[in-house]
């Protein structure tokens, strides 16, 4: 079986204990034989085959642990095998399997460009730091770099204590802590040139929580002062089939779902980033709540009109 073989015959087996906890070696066994034919590079010549001991099974469970943080144990009321803790990350697990069912997909054809097209993008960089990044804030190294603002279009000395790398709009950001004025601020990977990893540590700050920093916040942008906003948006029927499939934010609630309209409820803080989100659906909404975000919107569609006359 070759890697790719294995890391499919892993997938089954997460796959199948989020379905079915305290499943049995046996059960288990049968479901991964089931399914794994249909992977491409897997093929069962006889009986002997077609089993698979327990140590065997768990070199698997060790394996999956390794690669995607995933511990499978068992349970001895139950009797059977299950996810440990919460189970995965969800997003960080479902964003890996995309990029294995697309890679696999890819290598089954030889004319694969001819039936998958990618959205022509251009790419912004910037990965290229993302091996020394991750192993400074593991071990909680300072880093120097050079970065470049487009508002002061000059490259100024940075040195900072980083916390974590996030995504947007298909652009990776650094989050980190600018030493000169204690600021901890968001530095596009693309804009970073002559990073250099340093041998002085620091201390990472016990009340930062990365996630509750973020948690009402759309994109990179977010506030150090202020309060979030109630925010209640009302799209036409057919948006709102969007919006539901694709919510805005985590905390979107559906409110009103007729023929009619689509209203969502949002928490969160009115940036620019989120503005800019909303501009790319004008006339398919109408802001119920605040009035500021109306008038903010209202203010930037007058300015358009103004500049295209």
């Amino acid at each position: 079986m070759s890697k790719r073989g294995y890391i499919y015959r892993y997938r089954l087996i997460i796959e199948k204990l989020n379905k079915q906890p305290y499943i049995s070696g046996e059960d288990l066994t049968k479901y991964i034989f089931e399914h794994i034919h249909l992977f491409e590079d897997v093929e069962l010549s006889n009986e002997q085959e077609k089993t698979i001991s327990l140590r065997t099974l768990q070199r698997d469970f060790k394996e999956i642990s390794q690669l995607f943080g995933i511990d499978i144990a068992w349970h001895k009321r139950e009797k059977g095998y299950y996810i440990e803790g919460t189970g995965p990350n969800e997003s960080h697990y479902k964003r890996l399997m995309e990029a294995f069912d697309l890679f696999h997909s890819l290598h089954l054809s030889q004319k694969a460009d001819e039936m998958v097209h990618f959205e022509k993008r251009r790419y912004s960089g910037g990965t290229q730091h993302f091996a020394g990044l991750v192993y400074a804030i593991q071990e909680r190294k300072l880093i120097e770099f050079n970065y470049y603002k487009f508002d002061d279009d000059i490259l100024t000395e940075r040195t900072t204590e980083p916390y974590a790398l996030k995504e947007f709009k298909n652009r990776w950001y650094l989050l980190s802590k600018d030493r000169k004025d204690g600021i901890i601020k968001t530095f596009a990977l693309d804009r970073i040139h002559d990073l250099l990893i340093t041998h002085q540590t620091y201390t990472y700050p016990r009340d930062l929580n990365i996630e509750e920093k973020f948690k009402y916040c759309y994109g990179i942008i977010c506030p150090e002062t202020g309060e979030t906003e109630d925010i209640i948006l009302a799209f036409d029927a057919f948006q709102g089939q969007y919006i539901k499939t694709l919510p805005l934010h985590p905390t979107q609630q559906v409110l009103v779902d007729t023929e009619e309209e689509c209203r969502i409820q949002l928490q969160l803080f009115i940036t620019w980033d989120f503005i800019q989100e909303l501009l790319t659906m004008a006339g398919t909404f109408k802001v119920i709540q605040p009035k500021k975000l109306a008038d903010e919107l209202k203010g930037l569609f007058e300015r358009g009109i103004r500049m295209l006359q």
